[in-house]
């Protein structure tokens, strides 16, 4: 085999390694992102549900804040609050709040769960990503082992002598 031939089947080779090092580097990058999106998703999930907690203590006090101004404005009044209209008027205020606490918890368990879908998504692109990545390593290596096979072959690397018969009695 001649030098100008080990050259090229020997950049042949270092260039499947390279790409077969790229593809391993990219499918790791890119599983790496996948899980710090997810990771983020996964915080803004916790975020999202504390978030409607809070929302809900501040509405709770904001509300019976109000219904307690009204009931210290009717009995400033000398008007009993157990029963007619201030009573009515708690009672469907106490239900409106708990009705409007429901639906505080309900919108942020729904975003809670879209962060956490996102999450699983985000887990699912990077296990992809290794998966890919695997393939793509041993497409490259494959790649060039058939190629340098092929280069070789065309080169005839490795050829053997050819052995020639005689004719006998002539």
């Amino acid at each position: 085999m001649g030098v100008m031939t080990s050259i090229i089947l020997g950049t042949m080779i270092a260039g499947s390694v390279m790409r077969a090092r790229a593809a391993k580097k990219k499918g790791d990058e890119d599983a790496r992102v996948g899980e710090l999106n997810a990771r983020e998703a996964d915080l803004q999930a916790t975020d999202s549900a504390q978030r409607g907690l809070e929302e809900q203590n501040m509405f709770r006090r904001d509300v019976r804040g109000k219904l307690g101004t009204q009931k210290a404005g009717y009995a400033s009044q000398g008007i009993a609050l157990d029963s007619g209209t201030p009573g009515d008027m708690a009672a469907s205020g106490e239900q409106l709040l708990q009705s409007d606490l429901h639906r505080i918890q309900f919108n942020a368990q729904r975003e809670a769960m879209g962060y956490g879908r996102e999450a699983e998504e985000y887990r699912r692109g990077a296990r992809t990503a290794k998966s890919e990545s695997k393939w793509n390593v041993a497409g490259a290596i494959l790649g060039g082992a058939a190629d340098v096979s092929m280069v070789a072959s065309r080169m005839n690397w490795g050829k053997k002598t050819k052995t020639t018969t005689t004719k006998e009695g002539g």
